[in-house]
């Protein structure tokens, strides 16, 4: 919203330049993001009379314009289509500056030299775009407009501009006088008596014009005032500067006296040409159902029942409170007008205005609730200023229909004011700030009743008074206090530290959080359910926006293998996502079953390593001799739940026609299975059009929560040196490494401290029916020294066990 400063002191005098009133609208929460003078200096320019016109030999768009500065006489080449006799205009000579920049220079344009240049209101800074040539105002300036005079001085001092930003809730901050009452508070200012009597001014309307509201609940008031002897043209010099002030172009005559209310008031209104008025009658009616109009912008629209028109005898002429029609625009042929003002509710102007995609001055105004009392003082307004404008306009018929307004009465407690704002304030003070911003204000035992000013829709309970209060007595006089915390401290639960330090272990392995959405369709539960051999019911949505997402995910894979596909086809090299997130199971109870889940897929190329073989480029970043295998998934699920302190968790074989090969890995904790991994099939893969191999990690992570929160003991480094021995035994093929891991830690003590794999063997020198499995074992004991002795008896124990308990045979020893 613009705030012409001049604007302001016809309506408030209020002491404080153009600085103070900014920062006085800015504690009172309406923000002046800038301010700037109307106009640039103008050093060097002068007032030029046009005395002739003719063509010019050379160009059929260009004019040779003979103008007189005074005593001495130029010719001009000028290409404004607009020019006549008498006009005085603006000229920059040779070796002047526009406000641009430009120093003006004598030039040959099409064989004719000249001299100078006339100015338009762009050139002049006056409008950033759309102005024709300027021509001097004959009166308002501080000098007489005569040739030869500097502009400068004709124009007068420039005015200072606030723009500034109204709050949402704030309607009467998007008019010149609703500002004013916010200035007048904040530096104490006083009503100016126009502004007084523009205020109590209202129209007494004869009811004789054809009026009828069939649609009371969307438009609660409308006046309509049937105004003849109209002679449309343009605007005096005044109002064209007025409007310029605020942004807005000059149209003519009765459309700008619209426009200066609306932006003075903030109260929207509208001009009809009465003559185009079928039956010349005005109905308030929702639209029919494809009902066209064709508006002021000249797009042809389409209407629902939901829009609101203003409609004569046959066809709707206005989308209410929105954009009016062109058939019934005033132009220079209109003789009488028909001048309405309403008040729309707020939700339908906003319905019309985004379902037309159409932005206007009014429905920026109505959506957030204009005053609903003001609109007879707006109708008053628009009359005097005609009056002025067109004298021989008189008023022949007009109506009136509202619903009677309720007045709004709340209660005010001081002691409610001092709970929230944090200081003491009197009943009096309270009543003395709420009166400074024109609020009815009347103490009863002690407390105040307000009436509400139909101007502030946004004060509904008392602590919006208490609002007021703060704001008006100043926010920068609250105190600071320190929160009182008592020792409190904010602190996570374990679901929320175990989730964390999911995410935190899953990107310290390189791999990408992903967030996907958690409606599927049913195929896909079906799909990832039978994958993960989950028999929970999955749960539909009552209300689904498109089959593709009508069901709550049941697990995390549909929506990481979306991403994954997304990114292959944008030729991803490799994809590596993650995604912690809830998944839903019915069972039947009140309410669902929501467990956490974290899943994780690995495609295409595996991230280099330190013992890989050099790449074909230094600048490639991953390893171009492999893809991604089965191990170093694995690695990657290991490594994980090493992070997480999942403790000894067991890796079991799982089929499914999903899985690829032999299938995937059923991983346990503490004896429960809790997650999955393998490569997926090809068939499976196929539903998300993907055709390279990916392998999918998934834990539920329900049974880690409790593990990864524990607090954990530090135990100094051991001081006696670590035993290093290997082991290998030849096995049935049936038997698993992990099953014979686990033999040997059970028999191989305390002293044991770590058991690792390092080779798998599967050939010629095994006996048949067996493959070789070798193992690295370390012995260390944290109070001495092992002996070797000691080592070798622990090492028997463990042969014997793994050979009775697996039917394995020692192969080997070092």
């Amino acid at each position: 919203m613009k705030l012409p400063i001049s604007w302001l002191r016809e309506l408030v005098a209020v002491d404080g330049s153009p600085e103070v009133i900014a920062e006085a609208l800015t504690t009172r929460g309406f923000y002046v993001v800038d301010w700037a003078w109307t106009r640039p200096p103008l050093p060097g320019l002068l007032v030029a009379r046009i005395d002739a016109i003719r063509p010019h030999p050379g160009a059929d768009r260009l004019r040779l314009v003979t103008v007189d500065l005074g005593g001495r006489s130029l010719e001009i080449v000028c290409g404004a289509p607009e020019l006549e006799l008498g006009w005085l205009v603006a000229l920059a000579p040779v070796g002047s500056v526009l406000p641009s920049g430009l120093r003006i220079r004598e030039s040959k344009i099409r064989g004719v030299v000249s001299p100078g240049m006339l100015c338009s209101e762009t050139e002049l800074g006056r409008t950033s775009e759309g102005g024709g040539l300027f021509r001097v105002p004959t009166s308002g300036g501080s000098v007489p407009s005569t040739p030869g005079a500097a502009l400068d001085s004709v124009l007068g001092p420039s005015d200072a501009v606030l723009d500034v930003e109204t709050p949402f809730n704030r309607p009467d901050g998007l008019g010149v006088m609703g500002l004013a009452r916010e200035v007048k508070a904040a530096l104490a200012g006083s009503w100016q008596p126009g502004a007084v009597d523009l205020m109590l001014a209202a129209p007494v309307p004869d009811q004789r014009f054809p009026l009828q509201n069939l649609a009371p609940e969307a438009c609660t008031s409308i006046y309509a005032q049937e105004i003849s002897g109209i002679r449309v043209g343009p605007s005096p010099d005044w109002l064209v500067a007025r409007l310029a002030l605020m942004g807005q172009r000059s149209v003519n005559n009765i459309v700008d006296i619209t426009n200066f209310v609306l932006f003075e008031l903030g109260h929207p209104m509208h001009a009809f040409d009465l003559n185009k008025l079928e039956g010349r009658e005005l109905r308030v009616r929702w639209a029919t159902p494809g009902e066209r109009i064709t508006t002021l912008d000249g797009t042809a629209r389409t209407l629902s029942e939901q829009v609101l028109v203003l409609a004569d005898a046959s066809r709707a002429l206005d989308i209410a409170g929105v954009m009016g029609g062109l058939d019934c625009e005033v132009k220079a042929s209109t003789r009488t007008i028909l001048l309405t003002c309403a008040h729309f509710d707020a939700r339908c102007v906003r319905r019309s205005s985004q379902a037309q995609g159409l932005r206007t001055e009014a429905a920026r105004r109505y959506e957030r609730g204009v005053d609903s009392e003001l609109g007879p003082r707006a109708v008053a307004r628009f009359d005097a200023l005609l009056a002025h404008v067109a004298p021989d306009a008189r008023i022949e018929r007009s109506a009136f229909q509202s619903t009677p307004p309720v007045a709004r009465v709340m209660r005010l407690r001081a002691s409610r004011c001092e709970r929230l704002i944090g200081i003491p304030l009197q009943s009096e003070r309270c009543a003395e700030l709420l009166a400074g911003l024109e609020f009815g204000v009347r103490e009863s035992a002690g407390e105040l009743d307000v009436t509400i000013p139909s101007w502030r829709p946004d004060c509904t309970v008392e602590a919006d008074l208490v609002e007021e209060v703060a704001r008006a007595n100043g926010y920068d006089r609250i105190p600071e206090n320190p929160i009182r915390s008592s020792g409190a401290y904010a602190r996570r639960s374990p679901v929320e530290r175990c989730v964390r330090a999911a995410r935190d272990a899953m990107v310290a392995l390189g791999i990408d959080e992903a967030i996907t959405s958690s409606l599927v369709s049913e195929a896909e539960n079906a799909q990832s359910a039978a994958l993960l051999d989950r028999q929970a019911a999955h749960l539909r949505l009552l209300n689904p926006m498109s089959k593709e997402g009508e069901w709550l995910r049941g697990d995390l894979v549909t929506g990481l293998l979306r991403a994954t596909s997304l990114n292959l086809r944008q030729r991803a090299g490799a994809v590596r996502l993650f995604e912690v997130g809830r998944v839903f199971a019915d069972t039947s109870g009140p309410l669902p079953v929501e467990s956490l889940q974290i899943a994780a897929v690995l495609s295409g190329k595996r991230l280099a390593h330190t013992h890989d073989p050099a790449p074909a480029s230094p600048k490639d970043a991953f390893d171009p001799s492999g893809a991604v295998d089965f191990l170093d998934a694995k690695g990657m699920a290991q490594a994980w739940l090493a992070r997480m302190q999942a403790g000894e968790s067991g890796w079991h074989p799982h089929a499914s026609r999903f899985w690829r090969g032999a299938g995937g890995a059923r991983i346990s904790h503490a004896g429960k299975p809790i997650g999955w991994l393998g490569e997926l099939s090809a068939a499976f893969l196929s539903t998300w059009e993907i055709d390279q191999p990916v392998f999918l990690f998934v834990v539920e992570m329900e049974s880690l929560i409790q593990s990864s929160v524990e607090v954990r003991t530090a135990t100094p480094l051991p001081r006696y040196p670590a035993v290093h021995r290997d082991v290998a035994f030849h096995v049935p093929h049936q038997v698993l490494s992990g099953e014979v891991e686990h033999s040997i830690l059970a028999s191989g003590g305390e002293s044991l401290r770590s058991v690792d794999l390092f080779d798998h063997y599967r050939g010629s020198s095994s006996p048949a029916g067996t493959r070789s499995l070798a193992y690295r074992l370390v012995f260390q004991d944290l109070t001495r020294t092992l002996t070797e002795s000691e080592i070798s008896e622990r090492l028997e124990r463990i042969v014997k066990s793994v050979s009775t308990q697996h039917q394995a045979q020692l192969r080997d020893r070092t």
